[in-house]
């Protein structure tokens, strides 16, 4: 293989999973709520994000890594923020001071040699066998074999984002999603309010969505495709709608939200419609 282990390699992506499980052929490990990163320690330390920016940028603390990886070693990684011994997405995104860690969860070259075509369990092997550095930010995330849903659970319980589905006999596949990696997320669900609706210049409907109906936002979603915007006008019956979300941040708005269901307020199956607003600022 011709690709240089000290420039940037796009990281391998998941999909959702319908549902956890169970499975002798699978390794689970928890998913951290950070940025994913790919670590190459080969002339000097560098830490690319997801799309290949220098995340030393906004993370210097993580400079030390340098001293903590091996030479000549390429990990895929987390980097994550701890705030009173929990991740913290809403930290690592102020780029506050809080410490911050990589878990390291795949070893894509060492010795060198490129393992992208190897099995996901010999190249576990690989990254367990790398000399890490003790008490560094540098750590090496940890899993099973078999049990997805007790795992599922347990990541659920302490609130966390939920868990990393891996086929052990997977290559890696730089780049692109695919089933050989599915993802167990932690989803939360409630009721909103429609409270602002807006058309975007691609023809599409977006729906701002509130605690109230003439509430501040706290989420845009695209509105369902059998939502019919020509109903809306004239009528005042809000909608409201079931969102599944990971979390909120410290200003209230919804992560990763998604329409479940939806319908008109106090008429059970009903459709109906909410009047025109532009108000999704």
């Amino acid at each position: 293989m011709n690709r240089d282990p000290a420039e940037f390699i796009p990281p391998m992506l998941g999909v959702t999973a319908k549902a956890p499980f169970d499975s002798e052929d699978w390794w689970f490990e928890v998913k951290w709520d950070g940025y994913r990163a790919i670590i190459s320690n080969v002339s000097e330390l560098k830490i690319f994000s997801r799309r290949g920016e220098n995340l030393l940028k906004w993370f210097p603390d993580l400079a030390p890594l340098g001293e903590s990886l091996p030479r000549g070693t390429v990990v895929d990684a987390e980097v994550v923020a701890w705030d009173n011994g929990a991740p913290s997405f809403a930290a690592l995104q102020s780029r506050s001071s809080m410490p911050h860690l990589a878990i390291a969860f795949d070893c894509l070259f060492s010795d060198g040699q490129w393992h992208l075509h190897e099995p996901f369990r010999r190249r576990r092997e690989y990254l367990e066998n790398l000399k890490v550095k003790e008490r560094s930010a540098l750590i090496v995330s940890q899993g099973v074999t078999g049990n997805g849903i007790d795992l599922f659970q347990a990541a659920r319980a302490a609130q966390l984002e939920g868990v990393m589905a891996k086929l052990r006999s997977s290559r890696y596949w730089p780049g692109k999603r695919v089933e050989y990696w599915q993802k167990f997320l932690s989803m939360r669900r409630e009721w909103f309010f429609v409270s602002g609706i807006a058309k975007l210049p691609t023809g599409n409907w977006q729906w701002g969505l509130g605690e109230e109906p003439d509430g501040p936002l706290v989420a845009k979603v695209m509105a369902p495709f059998d939502w019919n915007p020509e109903l809306s006008h004239g009528s005042t019956r809000p909608l409201r709608v079931e969102v599944e979300y990971r979390e909120r941040t410290k200003e209230g708005r919804l992560r990763h939200a998604r329409i479940r269901r939806w319908r008109s307020v106090g008429v059970q199956g009903d459709h109906g419609q909410a009047p025109p607003s532009d108000r999704l600022s």
